[in-house]
């Protein structure tokens, strides 16, 4: 897996050469599933770390991450794969 540029200030990223400019909370949740590596993480988990105050329902999450695949397109496979009652994690890419 590489990420080979990632933006804050703009939450722009560049993963295997495909520009992807997500939203505030898009890039967080990327960003929280990437800093967890190869291992899966759950969405509980990524409520817990990427939102204060109103917590999501699960699905939103998962409309979430469908919205980053979307966006992936161009990298000819999904960014991110679930697996049911475990969680999310990157997939793994050249």
């Amino acid at each position: 897996m590489q990420v080979l540029y990632n933006d804050t200030a703009t939450r722009r990223i560049i993963y295997c050469g495909y520009d992807m400019k997500l939203s505030r909370i898009e890039y967080k949740i990327f960003c929280c599933i990437w800093e967890n590596g190869k291992e899966y993480i759950s969405a509980d988990q990524i409520i817990q770390k990427c939102y204060v105050g109103k917590k999501p329902q699960k699905g939103d999450i998962a409309a979430h991450i469908c919205h980053i695949n979307r966006k992936s397109r161009n990298i000819e496979r999904v960014l991110i794969v679930s697996k049911y009652g475990v969680g999310y994690r990157l997939t793994d890419h050249p």
